[in-house]
């Protein structure tokens, strides 16, 4: 898929991710286009990432090499698991 067909959707907020997979790979497209907001938007509150002060974790992503030091090269998704809320 191209990034108008994969993830485009979700990063202007035009549809709303619908399953896991296309969480996973809207949000890899987030990082690797810059998406700063939608990356912080799509962090789930129990995540060990989030910050109650977006504009500084804004700030903190941006420098110094959230983005900067890693190269995007490509996603590989593996077998998805179904767990209930027991096993989560």
């Amino acid at each position: 898929l191209n990034y108008e067909e994969c993830c485009r959707p979700y990063h202007t907020g035009d549809k709303v991710p619908e399953s896991p997979l296309v969480v996973l790979r809207s949000r890899y497209s987030g990082f690797a286009y810059r998406n700063i907001g939608y990356v912080i938007d799509t962090t789930h509150p129990n995540s060990e990432h989030y910050r109650e002060n977006k504009i500084k974790w804004a700030k903190d992503l941006n420098k110094g090499g959230m983005f900067d030091n890693y190269e995007f090269a490509g996603l590989a998704v593996g077998e998805e698991e179904i767990v209930s809320d027991d096993e989560s």
